[in-house]
């Protein structure tokens, strides 16, 4: 994980899919690539400001407004993500 870390923090910036950072820091390579992404919210957590996006991951400079208004992208991202997947189970519940 701290490998991971400091890949992210030395290429500020830039992205980086799930499988290049799998390659780059060892972690198992597999489709969805599920330890991966248990260090990348860990680290989140933690609060390093990792955002993902279609390109990949990064991990933003969180004090410029540029780096606020990509972090305000993800989170509206995230939220779109959030009501399909209710609106999913809405639809799943409305089967029974």
């Amino acid at each position: 994980k701290e490998n991971l870390l400091n890949l992210l923090k030395t290429n500020e910036g830039k992205f980086f899919t799930a499988r290049k950072l799998a390659i780059l820091c060892e972690f198992p390579i597999t489709n969805t690539n599920p330890e991966l992404r248990r260090a990348i919210k860990e680290l989140i957590a933690e609060g390093n400001p990792i955002i993902s996006t279609q390109a990949g991951f990064s991990y933003i400079d969180s004090e410029t407004e540029s780096g606020i208004n990509m972090i305000l992208k993800n989170i509206e991202h995230l939220e779109q993500r959030k009501q399909g997947i209710e609106r999913s189970i809405q639809d799943l519940r409305n089967l029974k």
